[in-house]
């Protein structure tokens, strides 16, 4: 019979505990042993799997001997403590919240999705991945938008760091922009100059005439009529 191929030791946290058990089965295939009794099975195992893991595996099954428990039930203790089933919920929460770190490519992004998938449950992986790759897509084309035009100046910079940040609108007299941002709405069309002449005129005259016994200097006493000479004070505002 040729020499069995060499299995590592698991050695954690460099790689899961599925992923061990999966060599191990890669193993058995390769020495073709897959056929053999799950004795032998469990004297390969705890041959191989290293000090560790042989330790954990006593204290898990005592005061039974280890090599003398049922494979299954090895097996079975091992996955609890090594690799416990995570809740739907908690595994769903950890693949929403993987989110693409900068410079990670698509592919990379797409398989560490599908190994935060592994406990969720999906009815439709695919449909999952997909809804995800889009939702990251929005978010950096968002942060993209977000960096290229400043609110404050329309610069290609961020908010934070426009020299704007503090200045004060002509538009809208409000701190935090310029005008040629600003989207307040436009102020109605200011009076015109004749409109205002007259309206200063009218209250310069309210404000004369309702004075007890006022005596302008330039114009006239209260009761009597407007004389020749207007006041210049209204003359000028006229």
């Amino acid at each position: 019979m040729a020499s069995l191929v060499p299995l590592p030791p698991f050695a954690p946290p460099s790689e899961s505990w599925d992923s061990y058990l999966a060599r191990f089965d890669c193993y058995l295939q390769a020495n073709e042993l897959t056929s053999v009794s799950n004795e032998r099975k469990r004297g390969l195992f705890l041959s191989l799997c290293g000090p560790e893991v042989f330790e954990t595996a006593r204290a898990l099954v005592a005061p039974e001997a280890v090599q003398a428990t049922p494979w299954d039930t090895i097996q079975e203790k091992l996955r609890n403590h090594y690799a416990p089933k995570p809740s739907k919920i908690a595994a769903r929460h950890v693949f929403y919240h993987r989110n693409q770190a900068e410079g990670e490519s698509i592919s990379n992004y797409t398989t560490a999705l599908r190994q935060a998938a592994m406990h969720c449950e999906f009815r439709d992986l695919d449909d999952a991945l997909m809804h995800q790759t889009k939702r990251e897509r929005r978010k950096f084309q968002q942060k993209s938008k977000g960096q290229s035009e400043c609110a404050g100046c329309g610069g290609n910079h961020s908010r934070a760091k426009c020299r704007f940040r503090d200045a004060i609108c002509r538009k809208c007299s409000r701190r935090g922009h310029i005008a040629k941002v600003c989207r307040s709405a436009p102020s109605d069309t200011p009076p015109s100059p004749t409109r205002k002449s007259k309206s200063s005129l009218q209250s310069a005259k309210e404000s004369c005439f309702t004075l007890t016994n006022c005596r302008c200097p330039y114009g006239t006493t209260i009761g009597q009529t407007d004389s020749p000479t207007r006041p210049t004070h209204l003359r000028d505002a006229s």
